[in-house]
């Protein structure tokens, strides 16, 4: 260590110091061979912003109104740690809902670590960026995901006709949040078919703005029930029934033969139009009589 005093007048003295590395530094003053006193520096790097980084945590989904905290950490241009604060960084959030929150700020932990905090007020998808001296930290953005935990659903777009005959069945829908349209990735959404005994998944795609679509084939001639779930949140449950074919229906006489005293019992059995034996009711069915006597009947 190289160092020079140089002096001042009236008893100040300067001591010019030049540390070739970063570290911690102590520097003993002595006169006429008398220590004097200890002077502890600590150099620190200034931090880089392609070294710096923010943790990517390990839970990006959360309740609306929690606190959540990212950790950010600066690192010097050769990959160092960083061992004081002070360094200028910002926080913004580049996509979300407007004014979907309410807290966004940064702590200095005073020992080159950071915390970003971050509180959401509307539900949606957020993204979260660290800047230093106008350019992004590693890592950034980072993508979280806010939620409510009540008042989420979906309504059906449109008229959607929940007869079918054949396949494929197109879905639109839309999520919302006191009636403001919510926007997820497509692959957080869990979509179960069921019909019978069996229970099949489906996919959603992203029509953007809020408003998605899912498409199953029907497997069979059973009542179909779709159930889209989001956030262990059933926010969409519709039943689909299986329409009837009248050429495929097939009517038979119940009772042995028709009598004026006792009447007679006609079944008829509504079929798909692949034939198959409907298990639900509710068509809309009426009946005819023709012939010389049917005023009488």
């Amino acid at each position: 260590v190289s160092t020079q005093s140089t002096g001042k007048g009236k008893g100040h003295f300067s001591l010019d110091y030049k540390p070739t590395s970063d570290g911690s530094f102590t520097i003993s003053t002595y006169l006429l061979g008398e220590q004097l006193n200890d002077i502890v520096i600590v150099v620190d790097p200034e931090a880089d912003p392609v070294e710096s980084f923010i943790v990517i945590p390990s839970s990006t989904s959360f309740p609306i109104t929690e606190l959540k905290c990212f950790d950010l950490f600066a690192r010097s241009i050769n990959g160092k740690d960083k061992r004081l604060g002070g360094d200028v960084f910002n926080v913004k959030v580049t996509n979300g809902p407007i004014n979907g929150w309410e807290d966004l700020n940064i702590t200095d932990n005073k020992n080159g670590s950071y915390v970003i905090n971050f509180r959401a007020k509307l539900p949606g998808t957020y993204q979260i960026s660290a800047y230093l001296k106008e350019n992004q930290v590693k890592n950034s953005p980072i993508t979280v995901y806010a939620f409510a935990e009540s008042g989420l659903k979906a309504q059906i777009i449109g008229n959607l006709e929940k007869q079918f005959s054949v396949g494929p069945i197109t879905i639109p829908f839309g999520v919302y949040w006191l009636d403001n349209p919510v926007d997820y990735p497509s692959n957080m959404f869990n979509v179960v078919v069921k019909a019978g005994d069996t229970m099949n998944k489906a996919e959603v795609q992203s029509e953007g703005k809020g408003t998605y679509r899912t498409t199953f084939e029907p497997s069979n001639s059973e009542v179909h029930v779709l159930q889209v779930s989001l956030f262990d949140q059933t926010i969409l449950d519709e039943t689909f029934i299986p329409e009837t074919d009248p050429s495929a229906c097939e009517i038979s006489l119940q009772s042995p033969s028709p009598k004026i005293s006792g009447g007679a019992k006609f079944l008829l059995t509504a079929k798909t139009k692949q034939r198959n034996k409907k298990t639900v009711g509710g068509d809309n069915v009426e009946a005819q009589v023709s012939g010389l006597l049917s005023d009488k009947i």
